[in-house]
């Protein structure tokens, strides 16, 4: 990253054998398949949600709370242009991504994702004042690109560490989604055997 900010987390300090799974993009009808893996595996996770997304799929929100995890807010429409704005412009796309989503959900947000992980001045200057902190991550896949592949999650598991946050995709290409869910599995399967516990921000 080109800039850092003391509200801006990539990786959880703890020494338990915490790990934090987010999903973003979503919510979507593979969504569901995630929530049953994570059920599954008594795992706790944390997705951020695009709000033009969320109106579309209430009912796969109100799973999501209901199983005990988190959503927070991928902005309400993934407008990569909104990086090229003025500062006030951009303080009211993150303003109204972060309004949008406590209607749908009732409660306050305190975290936001930008799309991408793209992150500017002007959107560290406007978090800060709004008291916002910038959730991203350590560890990635690029999954929204490539399919997840278990070679990819085992090159992972030799350097997993307490704390991590980990980038996933709920909304996946449809070629990837059956390879996506077999490797979340698996990774599930492989960090619990390493006796890592999930947790949600």
């Amino acid at each position: 990253m080109l800039f850092s900010s003391k509200n801006l987390v990539k990786k959880i300090t703890t020494t338990e054998k915490n790990i934090y799974l987010t999903f973003d993009d979503g919510p979507c009808k593979l969504t569901i398949d995630v929530l049953n893996l994570l059920e599954k595996y008594n795992a706790k996770a944390t997705f951020f949600v695009i709000g033009t997304k969320a109106d579309l799929h209430p009912d796969i929100i109100e799973q999501t709370l209901n199983a005990g995890h988190s959503i927070y807010s991928h902005s309400i429409d993934h407008d990569y242009s909104n990086y090229f704005k003025s500062d006030k412009k951009i303080s009211s796309w993150i303003d109204a991504s972060m309004n949008h989503l406590e209607k749908l959900i009732g409660k306050k947000s305190v975290f936001f994702r930008p799309p991408a992980g793209i992150i500017t001045p002007p959107l560290l200057r406007a978090t800060a004042q709004k008291n916002i902190q910038i959730i991203l991550w350590n560890t990635r896949f690029y999954d929204s690109v490539w399919a997840l592949t278990q070679a990819k999650v085992n090159t992972y598991l030799h350097r997993a560490s307490a704390g991590d946050i980990i980038l996933l995709h709920d909304a996946q290409k449809n070629k990837n989604e059956k390879v996506f869910l077999t490797s979340l599995e698996y990774l599930l399967e492989q960090l619990a055997n390493k006796n890592y516990k999930f947790y949600a921000l």
